[in-house]
């Protein structure tokens, strides 16, 4: 039987030419067979893996040579330090989407109540993430995806997060003429079919609806804005 440390070697080694990251990879998807954190398998480096695992690991390993996103692979993206649940009905989050976390509070005043809209939540990666830091705030999130609230919803559970309600909508269409707020926040998609080849492989993996967009990419962003006047306070 193999140890934990020549099967990530080996796991590398498999990787290398499919992963930018192989051993990083390896050891992610080492420790959802297990269970186990990261420090797990440095601690016990010379544990053998039974059967069981060593085939789960390699299945999933087969998986990432494909160009399957890590975290399809696990069910799980760290955004703005929370754990959260990801499938394919959503995209997968990215670190540089939390600027838009930070630009929102750095210039939405703190010390007041207000309403914030995330829409195409996706996951519920903003939202939640808003909605985390200013407990006192209330925050809608919407996607025209009904698989995809539902995985934002269990993400708000899952944090215990309350100031967080969801709507299935295709942005505004479902959002009420009355609904205000105080900042409107969306990572819409915006990639042409154009540049379609330009992606890396494992964006193929992802909701193509979250990620293209006809009108040279504009339509989303266009929808947006042409119903924000009337929802901005």
């Amino acid at each position: 039987m193999k140890t934990i440390a020549d099967c990530i070697s080996a796991a590398e080694e498999q990787l290398q030419a499919t992963s930018p990251t192989p051993r990083l990879d390896a050891e992610i998807l080492l420790c959802d067979c297990l269970n186990k954190p990261r420090s797990f398998l440095y601690a016990h480096s010379e544990d053998h893996l039974s059967a069981e695992v060593l085939d789960a690991f390699q299945a999933l390993l087969t998986r990432r040579q494909q160009h399957e996103p890590v975290a399809y692979l696990t069910g799980h993206q760290e955004f703005w330090s929370m754990d959260l649940l990801v499938t394919h009905d959503t995209l997968i989050p990215r670190p540089e989407t939390e600027l838009m976390v930070e630009l929102c509070l750095a210039n939405v005043s703190s010390d007041k109540s207000h309403k914030i809209i995330d829409m195409g939540t996706g996951s519920g990666a903003i939202g939640l993430a808003i909605a985390k830091e200013r407990p006192h705030w209330e925050v809608l999130a919407t996607d025209h995806s009904a698989a995809a609230i539902d995985v934002a919803k269990q993400n708000a559970t899952h944090h215990q997060i309350t100031n967080i309600t969801f709507a299935v909508s295709d942005w505004w269409q479902e959002v009420a003429a009355e609904n205000k707020f105080n900042a409107i926040l969306s990572n819409p998609p915006y990639v042409t079919e154009e540049e379609r080849s330009y992606l890396s492989p494992e964006t193929s993996f992802e909701p193509p609806n979250a990620l293209f967009a006809p009108e040279q990419g504009l339509e989303s962003i266009a929808r947006i804005i042409q119903g924000a006047k009337a929802h901005l306070l």
